[in-house]
C-alpha cells in the first residue's frame, strides 16, 4: 500500500480498516509514503514491484491516470480517493461533500466564502468545481476565492494568512481536507480571529482530531474504514481474475456541524 502523505489521520483510518481485514498470516501488508511527490511515489511504487508483490493499493495517489492505467495492466491495482478510468478504484462522493459544506456555510448567511483546495491531490478537482458552482447556483459567484493548497496542514496556515489579510477577508472558510482546516484555525488564532464569530471554517473527512471536543471541527464525514476493506475486497478480488471488469465504488458523505461554524457576526451589519 502506498498512500501519500504520511501524517495525515484520514490514511491512517483508512488502514486500520484495510489491515483489520487482513487474513490472520496468510496475507502481508507492506506500507509506504509518496510524501506529495509523484516522483517519491514513483520510486515506491517501483520498489514493491521488485519485490514482486501481488497486487497494489494506492491511496489518494498523485500519480498521472495514464501512468495508473498502465500500472493495473502489468499488476493488480486498486486506487483509492479518487476515480481513473479502466481502474477498481473506491472513493468518497466528493461533488456531494463539497457541496454539502458550501452550503451548510451559506445557509448559515455567509456571502464571502473562501476555498482553500486540494491542489492536484485527489478529489481536489472535484471539491473545487463543486465550491464554485454551488456559489454559482446562490448568485455568489463574485463573491468566491479560490487558494491553491496541497492538503497539508502547513499549506492551510499560509492560504489562510493570505485570505485574512486581503482587503475584503472571507467570514468563512471551506478547507479541502481537515489537516488544510487545522492550518486555517491555527492561522486564525494567530491573528487573533475568534472562530467561529469572526471565521467560520469547515474540513472534509472527519478524522479523529477533527472529532476531540478541544478542535470541534464542522467536517464531512464519510466511512474510511469501510473505504480501506473495499479496497481490500477489490484488491483480492482483481488478484484472483486479473480480467474482470473494473469495479468503482462510491461512499456517500455526511455534513457534521461542529463549533467551528456558525452564524456570522456581521450579518445584522455589513454583508457576511
Amino acid at each position: 500500500m502506498v498512500f501519500s502523505d504520511l501524517h495525515n489521520a484520514l490514511y491512517a483510518e483508512m488502514l486500520d480498516g484495510l489491515a483489520g481485514a487482513l487474513q490472520d498470516g496468510s496475507e502481508q501488508l507492506l506500507l509506504a509514503s509518496g510524501f506529495h511527490d509523484p516522483d517519491r511515489e514513483r520510486a515506491a511504487v517501483e520498489a514493491f514491484l521488485s519485490h514482486r508483490v501481488d497486487g497494489l493499493a494506492l491511496l489518494g495517489s498523485q500519480l498521472p491516470a495514464e501512468e495508473i492505467q498502465r500500472l493495473a495492466r502489468e499488476t493488480p491495482t486498486v486506487i483509492a480517493g479518487r476515480p481513473v478510468d479502466g481502474v477498481d478504484w473506491v472513493t468518497v462522493d466528493d461533488v456531494a461533500g463539497a457541496a454539502l459544506a458550501t452550503e451548510h456555510l451559506i445557509a448559515l448567511g455567509h456571502r464571502r466564502i473562501a476555498h482553500i483546495d486540494g491542489g492536484t491531490g485527489a478529489g481536489g478537482a472535484l471539491r473545487r468545481e463543486q465550491f464554485l458552482a454551488a456559489m454559482r447556483e446562490h448568485g455568489l459567484g463574485r463573491h468566491a476565492v479560490v487558494v491553491s493548497g496541497d492538503y497539508t496542514e502547513r499549506t492551510g496556515h499560509s492560504a489562510a494568512l493570505e485570505l485574512l489579510a486581503s482587503r475584503r477577508p472571507p467570514s468563512a472558510i471551506f478547507a479541502a481536507n481537515d489537516a488544510s482546516a487545522l492550518g486555517v484555525l491555527s492561522a486564525a488564532r494567530s491573528r487573533g480571529i475568534a472562530v467561529p464569530g469572526a471565521l467560520a471554517v469547515i474540513g472534509f473527512d472527519n478524522t479523529t482530531i477533527a472529532q476531540s471536543e478541544f478542535v470541534g471541527l464542522s467536517t464531512i464525514n464519510y466511512p474510511r474504514q469501510e473505504m480501506g476493506e473495499k479496497v481490500l475486497a477489490l484488491l483480492r478480488d482483481r488478484i484472483a481474475d486479473p480480467h474482470r471488469a473494473p469495479r468503482e465504488v462510491t461512499l456517500a458523505p455526511e455534513l457534521v456541524a461542529r463549533s467551528t461554524t456558525a452564524v456570522p457576526v456581521a450579518r445584522s451589519g455589513r454583508d457576511g
